[in-house]
């Protein structure tokens, strides 16, 4: 798909894109007012530069196992996403790829990410990332004010939880820990 292909198509409401495609090239769907829903075959490997930029409605984006980079402003100004798994293969988020993604909740973001943008989520304030402790995700995350949750703090809440588990008849202590969306852990 060629750069800015589908550029203001306003009455494109979701996208399926075929298999085979290895790039969403430059704002290929950039400022499609309409646009709600994504999903990208496993054969794309990079989200280029403003790919989805100013996509208002877009609300659900489905990333393969594959992407390895996403570039510069490739989601800037998606008011309604609420939340992203980034793929755990990812290597790099560009600056401002998230910029004024001001309802964006959650961000799953794995181990192997190596390079995050200085401002890749400025303007997210309601933004909580999810990821491994000693990442680059999590140090993006503590230098940016950004709540993070880590698996490992999880793990380690249910670990406790299962070791203050009262159990007189069972003698099978049990633990578990639950996030919900406002960043509230269960025990």
């Amino acid at each position: 798909i060629g750069n800015r292909a589908f550029h203001n198509c306003a009455g494109l409401k979701s996208v399926t894109l075929p298999a085979g495609i290895r790039e969403v090239d430059y704002g290929v769907f950039m400022n499609c007012s309409g646009l709600q829903s994504v999903e990208l075959p496993e054969s794309v490997g990079v989200v280029r530069e403003y790919a989805f930029a100013d996509c208002a409605l877009l609300s659900r984006v489905v990333l393969p196992a594959e992407v390895r980079n996403i570039d510069f402003s490739a989601f800037r100004n998606c008011a309604a996403l609420r939340s992203i798994a980034i793929p755990a293969g990812a290597t790099q988020i560009g600056e401002f790829a998230f910029e004024n993604c001001e309802n964006l909740l959650s961000v799953t973001i794995g181990s192997a990410m190596e390079q995050i943008g200085e401002s890749a989520f400025q303007n997210c304030p309601k933004l909580t990332i999810r990821t491994h402790a000693g990442c680059a995700a999590k140090e993006y995350a503590e230098n940016h004010h950004t709540p993070v949750v880590t698996y490992e703090s999880l793990k380690e809440a249910a670990y406790n939880m299962m070791n203050s588990a009262y159990t007189p008849y069972s003698h099978f202590p049990v633990g578990a820990a639950l996030e919900c969306e406002d960043g509230t852990v269960f025990t």
